[in-house]
């Protein structure tokens, strides 16, 4: 499962938001590390899944 929080003025904008952090999650589990919190934006990624991809 994963999980996306923050706040966006269009459904463009949340969908290109999710994806951004969707990939910083991704390079964060390649590399070993923390998933990262705290974009300024208020957007994140609580958790990754491997072998799931955004649509």
């Amino acid at each position: 499962m994963q999980v996306f929080t923050g706040i966006a003025d269009t459904p463009a904008a949340a969908l290109r938001r999710a994806h951004e952090v969707y990939d910083a999650a991704l390079v964060a589990h390649k590399a070993g590390i923390e998933i990262p919190h705290g974009r300024p934006d208020g957007w994140c990624a609580c958790e990754y899944q491997p072998g799931w991809e955004p649509d």
